[in-house]
């Protein structure tokens, strides 16, 4: 999981990964699965539980924050930023945030660039493959295309010594 590696390379050891229910469901629960699996891998006291949030109500993201006081937030985009600075908190000052679906250079996230250009390239170049081919309709062998994602820096992160945060 690329994201949480990234986090824990600067030095963030409390991950809490926060989810709308759409993007929990269209990902088919995977996000969740493997920041499940990361959190397995913590001791009891350092672990997480993930947080499914509604979008533009960030008082239900108040308690969670308080109880759990993650010193990180993964999410799937920056709307979780607008949302936290709704309650008052200060991003990377409180709590750094990171999210899965970087989109942008103009971005204030630091996340994963999911190299979206780079898709839609492959796409066209299969669609004109069939064309070439004269293949009508769905393929007999359909093909699942994915990029590795590039990790993108930006200013919801600091770069800190673990011993920092507590």
């Amino acid at each position: 999981f690329e994201c949480l590696d990234q986090v824990k390379r600067a030095g963030y050891e409390r991950p809490g990964l926060v989810l709308t229910q759409d993007a929990h469901e269209r990902t088919m629960h995977c996000w969740a699965a493997a920041y499940q699996f990361y959190m397995s891998q913590k001791p009891a006291r350092m672990r997480i539980p993930l947080r499914i949030a509604s979008p533009g109500n960030p008082r239900a993201l108040r308690s969670w924050l308080k109880t759990n006081r993650p010193d990180v937030i993964v999410t799937q985009d920056e709307s979780m930023l607008h949302d936290v600075e709704a309650l008052g908190f200060s991003v990377p000052r409180d709590f750094g945030v990171a999210v899965l679906f970087w989109r942008n250079e103009k971005s204030r996230c630091a996340g994963i660039d999911t190299r979206d250009e780079a898709l839609g390239a492959r796409a066209v170049e299969l669609v004109v493959e069939q064309i070439r081919n004269n293949q009508k309709g769905l393929p007999r062998d359909p093909e699942t295309v994915l990029f590795d994602g590039i990790w993108r820096d930006g200013p919801s992160l600091v770069r800190c010594e673990p011993a920092a945060l507590e």
